[in-house]
């Protein structure tokens, strides 16, 4: 789990409203490097004049740090701005020889001139888009479904001849005059039969508030008092569980909303295929990020 630390600028305060300045440090659970995505990460690092000194000093500090801690499944870029922008490393794998070039790069920040920060922001996102874009998007097999409730609001007389299913009697001022039911409705009976079985969790005061259905379209008619989000587990054919909530609603005969899920399985992807430059690059998470000390006083400054 995140542990999250603080630390206040004071160790006493007043219970007045005021400002007080602190450090809040996020702290990630240890986790092996190979068994997470690859990282594509781009430093757009300030370099302007009000940089000069300690700042920059602790901006090559930051990085080496960060450095440090990125694996040879990693790539780095550095871009630095001042009143211009360029390129210190491109995307940079972070094995011994790239760790060496961009430890190389970032002893080459000087100090400059003015601040085009969106500049310097821009030609790091470019970075990505220079390296993302050579790479194809594999496609998911998507079927689309509706998923949703029925619903009709029964006359004393016919709701007093149904069996409650419910745990003891409805709250005072409601009444269990509410008939809905839950639904799938598929496209074709092709995608209906990938789904074995929809397993449906109801609120607590039912008697049975887990309810297994195996038939298309997996509806279920319950008579009951209020509303509640309805969970539906779909088990498909191929061992796969997918994940369904709807919120009943009383007073539309129909609330049903179109959903998009992989019923149907994809190949698993070949060794060879999982080591492709290409599905790596699309498997990577990327993220571009700025370091300043101040406004743009050049570059774009205004958002109209």
């Amino acid at each position: 789990a995140l542990c999250v630390e603080a630390t206040l600028q004071r160790s006493r305060t007043t219970a007045e409203a005021h400002e007080l300045a602190a450090v809040l440090s996020v702290v990630a659970p240890a986790i092996d490097s190979a068994t997470r995505a690859p990282l594509r990460l781009v430093a757009v690092l300030d370099k302007s004049r009000s940089m000069r000194g300690d700042k920059l000093q602790l901006v090559q500090q930051t990085m080496r740090f960060m450095l440090r801690h990125l694996g040879e499944r990693d790539q780095l870029g550095l871009v630095e701005y001042d009143t211009t922008v360029k390129v210190l490393a491109p995307l940079t794998t972070c094995d011994v020889d790239g760790r060496d070039k961009l430890d190389a790069a970032l002893a080459r920040l000087r100090p400059g001139y003015q601040t085009n920060l969106s500049g310097g922001l821009l030609k790091g996102l470019d970075l990505h888009r220079d390296v993302a874009g050579a790479a194809p998007v594999a496609s998911a097999s998507i079927q689309q479904l509706q998923f949703g409730n029925t619903y009709r609001r029964l006359s004393r007389e016919d709701a007093e001849g149904r069996q409650p299913l419910g745990v003891g009697p409805p709250p005072p001022g409601a009444e269990r005059v509410h008939e809905w039911t839950m639904e799938l409705r598929f496209e074709s009976p092709e995608d209906a039969a990938l789904v074995q079985k929809v397993r449906y969790t109801l609120h607590e005061t039912f008697a049975d508030p887990v309810v297994e259905v195996v038939e298309p379209p997996f509806c279920l008619t319950r008579v009951g008092w209020g509303t509640f989000a309805v969970k539906a587990q779909l088990v498909l054919n191929d061992g796969r569980t997918l994940e369904l909530e709807h919120d009943l609603s009383f007073g539309p005969p129909e609330t049903i909303r179109t959903v998009l899920l992989p019923l149907r399985p994809t190949p698993a992807p070949s060794v060879q295929a999982l080591m492709n430059p290409a599905h790596l690059e699309e498997a990577a998470v990327r993220s571009t990020f700025l370091f300043t000390d101040g406004l743009a006083n050049v570059g774009i400054q205004k958002t109209d």
